[in-house]
Formats: structure tokens, sequence, C-alpha cells
């Protein structure tokens, strides 16, 4: 969830800031109805920061030790992967990820299937990233995102229903008329506070300047 603030210290205007929940484990309780004891976290190379490692060891081996390309192998790991995880960060063309930024949590009770966390988007729809490839980009990452998504992508099912996914989504969440509106209602959520904003800290330099950020976008 988040709301733009306008933010004032010591009664000094200090600009909008964003109020927005942040993804950890206080996330997954109060969003899944799960309590604390009922799920793992883990982060970045293989960080604990909640519950315990054993779940996470026992996948992670199984990837290992056997062949992702057989139908009964991925059978028993298709349900690990969250492919709309990796549509959307390709499609933001976020740079800053998988290498870091990254963090995912089980559900004990749901046979402890694994769900990625989205986190730090910052450095998404960056020009300089338009014509680059951000499947090779996840695919030679370091850390265990690109592990799962390179040991996965050598099964031919799991291509072909990433692609058709990947379309649908092109189709329907990502067409441009969509995204647009939904850039341009954040936006419009800013804007009057924008020439006070950027009087303040000259980032970008005026309104005018905002706006053509937003036009890039």
């Amino acid at each position: 969830a988040y709301r733009p603030a306008v933010v004032y210290l010591n009664g000094e205007y200090w600009g909008i800031y964003n109020m927005r929940e942040k993804a950890d484990e206080d996330f997954v309780e109060n969003n899944y109805d799960l309590d604390e004891d009922a799920f793992d976290m883990v982060e970045l190379s293989g960080r604990l920061t909640h519950g315990s490692m054993d779940a996470w060891t026992i996948f992670s081996d199984y990837l290992k030790h056997n062949n992702t390309a057989l139908p009964t192998v991925y059978a028993n790991i298709k349900a690990q992967m969250y492919m709309d995880y990796i549509i959307l960060q390709t499609y933001v063309g976020n740079t800053d990820w998988p290498r870091n930024n990254t963090r995912w949590w089980d559900d004990h009770a749901n046979n402890y299937a694994w769900r990625w966390m989205l986190r730090d988007l910052d450095y998404t729809f960056l020009v300089k990233n338009l014509k680059r490839d951000m499947i090779e980009w996840t695919m030679r990452g370091k850390g265990p995102t690109s592990y799962v998504f390179s040991k996965l992508w050598v099964n031919t099912e799991f291509r072909h229903e990433f692609a058709q996914r990947y379309a649908a989504h092109l189709n329907t969440t990502f067409l441009p008329p969509n995204v647009i509106n939904l850039i341009d209602s954040m936006a419009a959520g800013i804007r009057p506070e924008i020439p006070a904003h950027t009087a303040r800290w000259e980032r970008p330099a005026n309104l005018t300047a905002w706006e053509n950020e937003v036009q890039i976008l």
C-alpha cells in the first residue's frame, strides 16, 4: 500500500515522501493472514531473515541434484516459481535486480510454496535499458532468483508457459493505454505539490522538467 505525504521537519518544508508498506515479515503476516511461525523468508544470496532455512535448503538441493528438463521434476517444482514476478521485473527493465533487491517467502500450510516479493523498483523504466535483453540479464544474474529461473528455463513446458503468460500480460496488463493511465493517475496525485517540492530540492529543476520526466515514462 502507498500514499504520498508532505513532510515538515521542525516546521521546515521537506517535500514529498512516499508512505508505504515495508516488504518484510509484517507485510506477509498482515496481507496473507499468517502467524509469524507459519512462514520462512530469505533474501539476496540466500540470507535468512525470518523463520528457518530448512525448506529453502530442501528446495535448492532438489534443483541442484535433479534434471529440471524432465517433466516429472518440473511437475514437482513448477508451483515454486511465480512467473508473474519475472514477467514484471523484466518488463520494467529492473537492472538493479536480480543480484540485488530480492526476497522470497514460503507458506508452510501451502506445501512450502515460495513467493517472490517486489522490492525497490527505483531503477526501472530507464531509457538506456530500452533495448536490453532482460531475459538474458535475468539468466546470467547472480543469486538464487537467477539460479531458479535458469534451471527452469531448460524445461520446454516452462518456456512455453512463460511465453504464453508473458504474451497475455503484454496484451492486457501492460497494454500502453493501461500503463499510461496508471502513470498519469499517480502523477496527478502529486502534481499540485511539485512546484514546492522542486523549489525545495531542485530535482527535477522545476514543474516543466518534472512533466518531461512523466512523458518519458
